[in-house]
């Protein structure tokens, strides 16, 4: 269990380089879509942080 727990530590830690390199490799197809806001990369950051904090405090 300390092991896994360290793991989602790890993990929650490199949520930024994360979101980073997803943005680098991942494009949206331009046409008929609504933008996303421009801050939906922090909405996903901040969720991110709360799924590891959830996992983590479960124990």
């Amino acid at each position: 269990m300390d092991n896994f727990e360290k793991c989602i530590v790890d993990v929650r830690n490199k949520i930024d380089d994360m979101i980073n390199e997803a943005k680098s490799i991942c494009t949206e197809p331009l046409g008929n879509k609504r933008r996303r806001r421009n801050d939906s990369s922090h909405d996903h950051r901040v969720a991110a942080l709360e799924v590891c904090d959830n996992i983590i405090s479960i124990q």
